[in-house]
């Protein structure tokens, strides 16, 4: 259990390595003379991005509550993804489940999450196979990458039909509930009943789930284009269907366990698929760090403003 803990921690570890096998002078003055005004473009992008994924968290939600803003879908989603920031594979996320509670039950709320992750993932899986069959002839020597990645996606939709199963999930579960200090078992056993009696509501929402699925494309795609203004920033020479075709594994392999935020596993994603288009080693790590900045840190920063307001207010 204690080794498992430290395997985030490999991540950083990789970026260490990484940083000891570039030139981080050089690094660093290709992320001077990044161009300010493209960046704060990025920086607007992202928050059209997080108005996307809210209105889609929210479309899920509507299922349970037709009354859920839009505006408080965002600080929700925000300050989940604070707290997703420091958690491998992004778990901090169903803490959004949590702000759902006093509204629909908190049964309910891990439902929505646990549905609009499912159909994030579902849409970089799906757009990770399409980037590969456009960059086949670059990774003519990859193929193992495509079977990989495939039979990701196969698990990954195993598990989710398998997560539906109720009974196969309360054996799993069995040995993890028993961890759970006796007085707050019968609030867990609750909460677990309670989310699979919601996923009725779910199947029964076919309109809802198409519309999800639609604006999670759409959020993907503006996704990239705040990718792409990072790189118009540092002169890369990128397309954006080149950046269409890489960034939904990269972002794949940010949500691996065994890094936070997708620390050394991005860059090292990044140095392999820039290196097929002859761009070095610290052009791709100064990109990475951009990514990181502007898709991860800067959107953490508003959430975790939101968190501390929202404590202050609790507390008088």
């Amino acid at each position: 259990m204690r080794y498992r803990l430290l395997l985030p921690l490999f991540g950083v570890l990789l970026f260490a390595f990484i940083l000891l096998n570039i030139d981080v002078v050089e690094t660093a003055r290709i992320l001077s003379e990044a161009n300010v005004l493209l960046v704060s473009l990025a920086a607007l992008t992202a928050l059209v991005s997080v108005a996307i994924k809210s209105l889609k968290w929210k479309m899920v939600i509507g299922l349970y509550d037709k009354d859920y803003s839009l505006a408080s879908a965002m600080k929700s989603w925000l300050m989940g993804f604070s707290l997703s920031m420091a958690t491998p594979a992004r778990l901090g996320d169903l803490s959004r489940a949590y702000y759902l509670k006093a509204r629909i039950g908190l049964g309910k709320g891990l439902v929505t999450v646990v549905v609009d992750r499912a159909v994030d993932m579902s849409v970089l899986f799906l757009l990770a196979l399409l980037g590969f069959l456009n960059l086949v002839s670059m990774l003519s020597q990859q193929q193992g990458l495509i079977m990989a990645v495939s039979a990701l996606f196969a698990l990954f939709l195993a598990a989710i039909y398998l997560s539906t199963r109720k009974r196969l999930a309360a054996l799993i579960l069995r040995p993890f509930i028993r961890l759970v200090p006796a007085r707050h078992r019968g609030e867990v056993s609750s909460t677990f009943h309670d989310f699979y009696r919601s996923l009725g509501h779910v199947r029964s929402g076919k309109m809802t789930m198409e519309i999800a699925i639609l604006l999670g494309v759409l959020a993907w795609l503006v996704t990239v284009l705040e990718y792409y203004f990072l790189a118009l920033s540092l002169d890369l020479g990128i397309s954006y269907l080149f950046l269409l075709s890489i960034m939904p594994v990269v972002v794949l392999l940010d949500m691996l366990p065994v890094s936070f935020s997708g620390i050394g596993t991005r860059d090292a994603a990044l140095i392999f698929f820039f290196s097929l288009i002859s761009i070095g080693k610290e052009y791709a790590v100064s990109f990475s760090i951009l990514v990181f900045l502007f898709s991860y840190a800067f959107l953490g920063l508003i959430g975790a403003a939101f968190m501390l307001r929202e404590r202050a207010a609790s507390s008088n």
